[in-house]
Order: structure tokens, then C-alpha cells, then sequence
């Protein structure tokens, strides 16, 4: 999950859910980001140096990028050609 502090435009990515952090919470050296979008909560694990540079806080207004692809157990590792 890709966090994004403005709507993105002109990605290959087709699912962009917009809601609001609902945690942070400090995970080792990483930052887990709780998103709340609906009635669902999605969870992106960032570097403390992203979650600063995006100005993240509990209540912000933010858009979740989930690259499908990556979630899918037969798309991992594996390839196949596709015509275009």
C-alpha cells in the first residue's frame, strides 16, 4: 500500500481509496500507518523519514495506492507475456 497526501493522477495502479490515518504506530525502525477508508481499515508500513516528509497525523486526509497485482499468489514470481 502506497500512501499518497494528494489525489494521484497517472498510474498504472487502479485502485486509489481515499480515507483518513487512523494510527501511527511506531513499528522498529518503521512506521505501521492505519488507514481508515469506509467501514475497512488498510494498513502501509513506512520509513519515520515518509511519514514526516508527507506530514502524516492521525485525522489526515490521505489515498491509499494498492498495486493488485502485488497481492495476487499467482502473480507473484511468476510471469506470462501480454499482448498489448
Amino acid at each position: 500500500v502506497l500512501v499518497a497526501t494528494a489525489v494521484p493522477i497517472g498510474l498504472s495502479a487502479r485502485n486509489v481509496l481515499s480515507g483518513r490515518v487512523a494510527a501511527l504506530i511506531p513499528d522498529g525502525h518503521a512506521v505501521m500507518v492505519e488507514i481508515a477508508c469506509g467501514g475497512a481499515v488498510l494498513a502501509a508500513r513506512l520509513t519515520g523519514a515518509a511519514v514526516r516528509d508527507l506530514d502524516l497525523a492521525v485525522g489526515r486526509p490521505v489515498h491509499a495506492v494498492i498495486k493488485s497485482v502485488a497481492l495476487d499468489p499467482a502473480g507473484m514470481g511468476g510471469r506470462r507475456a501480454i499482448e498489448i
